[in-house]
């Protein structure tokens, strides 16, 4: 302790810096909480918090991804909007919470969104000329299917544990047609569906 010459008892820079030293030194880092503890608390955050809490550090990284098919389970469905003024942000709405979220993708102006799948949005061109496009927008995993003979208007992938080795199924936009693809078949298998009688 210091005396200064307005008469105020105070700390000398010294006795500060220990202080501040010891202070820096007690307790472990926040990397260093055990896996158990960093388990319960991403179980228990909201979908947003919990892709944040997976952003902090390795261990937090570690944790989310091992709680995620539970928090992402957990959710309350979220209603798919496109946006109007952006090509590649996608809004989510929790109708539970009256949260809207918003998430960039890459650009889909020219695709339409003609399925959910597995967590994953299944996009196709609105030409029918390009291969369909399937994405997870919570993990940003991309997937691609060769492009249909026929343009489609719904479309399911049919794994939900692991999509790239799913066979997808699709009813053309005519429904006519019922389409199917597996990863081992280098074209797409048509069906025509049974006339009504």
């Amino acid at each position: 302790m210091t005396k200064r010459k307005d008469g105020v008892a105070g700390i000398d820079d010294g006795a500060l810096k220990k202080r501040i030293t010891i202070e820096k030194s007690d307790g472990r880092p926040w990397s260093e909480l055990p896996m158990d503890l960093l388990g319960d608390i991403s179980r228990k955050l909201n979908l947003v918090d919990h892709l944040a809490f997976g952003g902090v550090c390795r261990s937090w990284r570690m944790s989310a991804l091992a709680s995620e098919s539970d928090v992402i389970a957990s959710q309350p469905p979220l209603v798919v909007l496109p946006s109007i003024s952006a090509d590649n942000v996608l809004s989510l709405y929790n109708i539970f919470e009256e949260n809207t979220y918003q998430i960039e993708l890459p650009t889909f102006a020219s695709k339409d969104c003609c399925g959910l799948s597995s967590g994953y949005l299944v996009f196709q061109d609105r030409k029918g000329q390009d291969e369909l496009w399937l994405i997870n927008p919570i993990k940003r995993h991309e997937l691609k299917f060769p492009t249909p003979p026929t343009n489609i208007s719904h479309a399911t992938i049919t794994s939900p544990t692991t999509p790239s080795d799913s066979s997808f199924v699709a009813l053309s936009k005519d429904f006519v047609h019922l389409l199917f693809y597996r990863p081992s078949d280098d074209k797409w298998t048509i069906y025509k569906t049974p006339e009504p009688k």
